[in-house]
C-alpha cells in the first residue's frame, strides 16, 4: 500500500520527483572506508576520546531500547520473552553496525516501528523478514531503488509511523501491565515515563539557555529519552525494590 500511494499516487498527482530518480545511478557497489573530508580527500584517522564516549552512550542507549523492542515483538507475537532473544538480538546488530561502519554508513539497530506494523497486520513470519532484506540488499546495490525510496512523500511516510506509533504504543503497555501492580511499580512506570517525556520539552524550551551550560554529554542526556527513561527506570528500581525494600525488612527481621 505504501508503494502504491507513495509512487503510483503520487507520481498522478505530480508530487513524485521521478527527475532525482533518473539522476541515480543505477547499479554501485559499497566502499570500504570511504571517509572522506570537505575537500573530498581521504580523511584520516583518528581516536578522539569525547566522541568515543559520545558513541558508546549512544550504543548503551540503543541496546536499553533494544532490550525493550524485543520484548514489545514477544507481546506482540504471543511469545515468551527469553534472555536468547537479548543475546541473539544485541549479538546481531552489534555485527550489523561493525559491518556499516565499516562501509560508511551510519550505525544499524532495532527499528521500533516494525513493532506497530507487526500489531497492525499481524504478520510475523521471517519468509517475510528474509524478503524484506533482500529488497534492503537490493536497495544498497543500486542507488536508483533507493532515491525511488526516499522520493516518497512525507505525508505518507508519515501516515505509516503514525499507525505503527499508535501500535507501539499500546503495545509497550501491554509490557508494563503484564507486571505486577503495586505501588512501588506503578511510581517506577509512571515516574520514568512523565520524567523522558517532559524533561527533555522543557530542556528544550523554558529551561534552554541553563541546558547550554552544562557539558556535552549531560547536554546529550537530558535531550535523549530513552537514556533518560533507561536511568530513570533502572535508579528507582534498584532504590525502590533493592535498598528500600531490605531497609523496610531489617526491623522485622530483628523483631
Amino acid at each position: 500500500s505504501v508503494v502504491i500511494v507513495g509512487i503510483v499516487v503520487s507520481s498522478v498527482a505530480g508530487i513524485f520527483d521521478w527527475e532525482l530518480v533518473g539522476q541515480a545511478d543505477l547499479f554501485a557497489l559499497p566502499q570500504l572506508f570511504p571517509f572522506r573530508n570537505f575537500e573530498g580527500a581521504t580523511a584520516p584517522f583518528v581516536l578522539i576520546p569525547a566522541a568515543i564516549l559520545a558513541g558508546f552512550t549512544g550504543y548503551i542507549g540503543s541496546i536499553f531500547e533494544s532490550i525493550g523492542d524485543y520484548a514489545a515483538t514477544c507481546a506482540v507475537c504471543d511469545q515468551v520473552y527469553r534472555v536468547k532473544h537479548i543475546n541473539k538480538g544485541i549479538m546481531a546488530e552489534g555485527l550489523g553496525c561493525i559491518g556499516s561502519g565499516l562501509l560508511g554508513a551510519l550505525p544499524v539497530t532495532s527499528y521500533t516501528q516494525n513493532i506497530g506494523i507487526l500489531a497492525a497486520t499481524g504478520v510475523a513470519s521471517r519468509r517475510v523478514v528474509r524478503v524484506a532484506a533482500v529488497m534492503f540488499l537490493l536497495y544498497g546495490l543500486s542507488p536508483k531503488l533507493a532515491q525511488m525510496l526516499a522520493c516518497i512523500p512525507r505525508p505518507v511516510v508519515g501516515a505509516v509511523f503514525l499507525i505503527s506509533a499508535s501500535m507501539i504504543m499500546f503495545s509497550g503497555i501491554d509490557v508494563v501491565v503484564s507486571e505486577a501492580r503495586d505501588a512501588r511499580n506503578n511510581l517506577i512506570a509512571g515516574t520514568t515515563i512523565g520524567t523522558a517525556v517532559m524533561l527533555p520539552v522543557f530542556f528544550s524550551t523554558t529551561g534552554a539557555e541553563w541546558a547550554n551550560s552544562f557539558h556535552p554529554f549531560v547536554k546529550m542526556f537530558v535531550n535523549n529519552n530513552v537514556f533518560i527513561a533507561v536511568v530513570c527506570g533502572v535508579v528507582l528500581n534498584i532504590l525502590l525494590h533493592m535498598v528500600l525494600k531490605e531497609s523496610a525488612a531489617a526491623p522485622s527481621a530483628k523483631s
